[in-house]
């Protein structure tokens, strides 16, 4: 995120871990209508982790909790997003080895 996406994936860094859920939909002629649902939750806390500190939960939990005290509505509030999208993916058919 500090470098504004020049060195890494910067959306991947915003969304750190999702939930994600696909649902096959349909399997028709070989194509598997598939429809996907991911949804992320992100606070400030989340932004500003400490690199060691954040490894050990019981020692993050009380920071965190005070960072997000600090802006519980407007700019650096927490957000949420979902996303919904459905894909057609070729099934491979072909003998097994």
């Amino acid at each position: 995120m500090l470098t504004g996406g020049r060195t890494g994936n910067l959306a991947a860094a915003y969304l750190g871990s999702y939930g994600l859920e696909p649902v096959v939909r349909e399997v028709k002629n070989g194509v598997a209508t598939v429809d996907f649902a991911a949804d992320n939750r992100s606070t400030l806390a989340s932004a500003v982790h400490l690199p060691i500190v954040s490894y050990a939960k019981r020692s993050q939990e009380p920071i965190d909790a005070a960072v997000n005290r600090l802006r519980r509505s407007g700019p650096l509030s927490p957000t949420r997003q979902s996303f919904r999208w459905t894909e057609q993916i070729p099934m491979k058919s072909g003998r097994r080895r």
